[in-house]
């Protein structure tokens, strides 16, 4: 019995891993990659997120660890 569900969803995130390389190649590290490809798979999840909530908590983050 194949699941075309899960199917779906490997391929997926290896075309996201191919389109995510292909523009960032020898730019990133692993752990960045990886993000990345969260990002752009669930991409429909990441599009609620605004530009200044994450800027927001970057600051935070920066701060904190200093």
């Amino acid at each position: 019995m194949i699941f075309p569900i899960s199917t779906a969803t490997t391929k997926r995130s290896f075309s996201a891993m191919k389109i995510v390389n292909n523009r960032l190649r020898n730019k990133m590290e692993v752990e960045f990659s990886a993000s990345s490809m969260i990002v752009y798979i669930k991409r429909d999840i990441s599009t609620s997120f605004s530009f200044d909530s994450i800027i927001e908590d970057f600051k935070l983050l920066t701060i904190s660890s200093n």
